[in-house]
């Protein structure tokens, strides 16, 4: 019976207790703060990665995300943009549109600040695989 108590106590400790503060959010902060998902349609239709951004809180956030264009190289791509609190965006990534011809993935990493925050809150997400674009190339403004 007292192993029952101790499991239980244990149990509500880390769901209850841990959960409200800072320590039980990075179980999961992207439902508490942002949440990124590739949208499969619309990366197939432009032939580059999308995502969609969803801000999950009652602040505006400025967000800093970053890749590396090529993985043997050091060419690493960093920008960023605002969103409004409770705001959905898509975010194009035309920059690596070569992996379609190879069907590689990337990790695009984000980082944000809140107030009262000591540092950075991060998260990231891999790319998708999918297939360049077949648009025919132009000279001369024909279409061959």
């Amino acid at each position: 019976m007292k192993k029952v108590k101790f499991l239980l106590l244990s149990l509500f400790f880390f769901v209850i207790i841990l959960s409200n503060n800072s320590f039980g959010e990075t179980f999961d902060f992207t439902s508490n703060h942002i949440k990124l998902e590739n949208n499969e349609t619309l990366t197939n239709e432009y032939g580059y990665p999308v995502l969609r951004v969803t801000n999950n809180t009652d602040k505006e956030l400025d967000v800093t995300y970053s890749f590396y264009i090529n993985k043997t190289d050091s060419s690493h791509h960093f920008n960023n943009f605002i969103i409004k609190p409770k705001e959905e965006i898509l975010l194009k990534i035309p920059e690596l549109s070569h992996l379609g011809s190879t069907g590689e993935t990337r990790t695009i990493w984000f980082s944000w600040d809140e107030e009262d925050r000591m540092k950075p809150l991060q998260n990231q997400i891999e790319t998708i695989p999918f297939k360049a674009n077949s648009t025919p190339d132009s000279q001369l403004g024909l279409n061959y």
